[in-house]
C-alpha cells in the first residue's frame, strides 16, 4: 500500500531520441552540411493531471558552413496542454550547442498529441535569406489520473476494511 502511494508521487520518467542534423536542403537546391551536429528531443514518458514536465530540443555543438548566418527556431504545438513559450529562436554559432525548452502542464487525462517544429533561417549575404524546415515531429504524452486505478483500489479496500471494523465494533 505504501509502495503504491509512493509511486504516485515519484517524478515522471522521460523519453528521448537522437536524430542526425543535416545536411540541410534549401528550396533553391543548395545543400548545407552541419558536421558533428545532432538533434536530441526529450519529453515526459507520462504525466499525471496537474503535473508539469518539459519538452526539450538540443542541437549539439558542431560545425556549420562559413560565411552563413543561421538562426534556429522551434515551436511546440500541444493544444491540450499549456506550454510556455510557444515559439523560441536562437542564433546557431559554430561549436556551440543550442537548447530549447517548454514547460507543459497536464490539465486532463488521456493521450495528449502535438507537433514539434524546428527550422533554420539561413542568410549568406548574396541570396535572399530562406527558411529551411528541419523537423516536424509528433509528440504524444500520456496523461494519467493522479489517483490511478491502483491507488483508488487501495483506498477503496482501506475504506471498506475500516467500515467493516467500525460495524463490528457497533454490533458488539
Amino acid at each position: 500500500m505504501i509502495g503504491l502511494l509512493a509511486a504516485t508521487f515519484l517524478p515522471a520518467r522521460t523519453e528521448s531520441i537522437v536524430l542526425p542534423f543535416g545536411p540541410l536542403q534549401a528550396l533553391d537546391g543548395r545543400s548545407f552540411e552541419m558536421p558533428g551536429r545532432t538533434l536530441e528531443v526529450t519529453w515526459p514518458a507520462f504525466l499525471r493531471v496537474g503535473e508539469s514536465g518539459s519538452v526539450e530540443v538540443e542541437i549539439s555543438a558542431g560545425g556549420q558552413p562559413e560565411g552563413l548566418s543561421m538562426t534556429s527556431a522551434a515551436r511546440l504545438d500541444l493544444p491540450a496542454m499549456a506550454g510556455q513559450p510557444a515559439e523560441v529562436g536562437e542564433m546557431l554559432m559554430d561549436g556551440q550547442p543550442v537548447r530549447f525548452a517548454w514547460d507543459v502542464i497536464a490539465h486532463e487525462p488521456g493521450q495528449q498529441k502535438g507537433l514539434l517544429w524546428l527550422s533554420i533561417w539561413v542568410e549568406d549575404g548574396e541570396a535572399p535569406g530562406q527558411e529551411i524546415a528541419v523537423m516536424a515531429r509528433p509528440v504524444q504524452i500520456p496523461v494519467r489520473n493522479p489517483l490511478g486505478w491502483r491507488i483508488a483500489a487501495g483506498v477503496g479496500l482501506l475504506l471498506s476494511g475500516t467500515g467493516a471494523f467500525i460495524l463490528r465494533r457497533l454490533n458488539r
